[in-house]
């Protein structure tokens, strides 16, 4: 690992999920040089760069700076489209926390730019990389359920709970199937390959709510949302496999994940998909009960 060249990186967005995107960063990525953290408010920039010891940095300062080769963007969905393309167009390679941008069209756009100028775009979430999916894709690819048939990813949550008024998760791009259901529909791309066809309804049916959780300062009062609650979807992939979708924003709390993949000789149980780790439980015919198979990585 000594003759690696590390590559230069900078972070811009302070928010939340800056801290652990940092710490890994830094401490267990030997190839990355993670110089800066940036955005427009240079004081926040600041202050979270002191605490990962690195230099906060105006995001006008990272386009500029020749040396930093790659953008780490952690802002709010619906900034990424602007930010990304100014980090393409000043020649960065860009990984985006999820997702890419909330418009197909925006996302197309980015795709062909960064091809134009021979450059990466990368996307969140990459919990597929974890032990629990790869070790999924292992017993999938080495036969342990036969021929895949079909796949069904469902996760359910009371969103009346978890919204504030301003919250990412009430912007385009922050909705029960954007933000959550894009964990569920990664991991099955990556066992099961590319989608060829889709059919669904992705719908806001209900833009007020009231703040339920009595523990938010905001409790009681009313918000609107700009995005879906409920996204509903048949899939037929490449290879013959078929598969159904159901996220939905309005049931309960705690969360519900399921994520299941049918075979013709056995099931599989995935756990949450949010997670790297988890139980992955195999059930094969005649079993009346599943086992859990040991994660074959870290």
């Amino acid at each position: 690992m000594t003759n690696l060249r590390k590559v230069k990186t900078a972070v811009i967005g302070y928010g939340k999920i800056s801290g652990i995107y940092l710490d890994n960063m830094i401490n267990q990525f030997e190839i990355l040089d993670v110089v800066g953290c940036g955005g427009t408010d240079i004081q926040k920039a600041e202050a979270k760069a002191s605490f990962h010891g690195i230099k906060g940095m105006h995001m006008d300062e990272i386009l500029q700076d020749p040396e930093i080769e790659l953008v780490v963007n952690l802002t709010p969905a619906t900034a990424h489209y602007g930010i990304i393309k100014q980090a393409l167009e000043a020649g960065k390679h860009v990984y985006t926390e999820k997702i890419v941008t909330p418009n197909l069209a925006e996302a197309l756009e980015l795709k062909a730019l960064a091809e134009r100028h021979n450059l990466r775009l990368g996307c969140a979430p990459d919990t597929f990389l974890g032990a629990a999916i790869q070790t999924a894709r292992h017993v999938i690819d080495h036969g342990g359920i036969g021929t895949v048939v079909s796949c069904h990813a469902a996760v359910n949550r009371d969103m009346g709970f978890l919204y504030e008024p301003g919250a990412f998760t009430t912007k385009p791009g922050g909705g029960i199937g954007f933000d959550v259901g894009i964990y569920y529909i990664t991991s099955l791309l990556s066992i099961l390959g590319s989608v060829e066809k889709v059919s669904g309804f992705a719908d806001n049916t209900q833009s007020t709510y009231v703040v339920e959780n009595p523990s938010s300062p905001y409790f009681g009062e009313t918000l609107e949302t700009q995005n879906e609650n409920i996204m509903i979807a048949s899939m037929r992939y490449k290879n013959g496999v078929y598969g159904t979708v159901n996220f939905n924003a309005n049931t309960i709390w705690p969360q519900v994940p399921v994520l299941t993949i049918h075979g013709t000789e056995g099931i599989l149980y995935l756990p949450d998909p949010d997670r790297f780790g988890g139980k992955v439980l195999l059930q094969k015919k005649g079993m009346s009960e599943p086992i859990e198979i040991p994660h074959m990585y870290g």
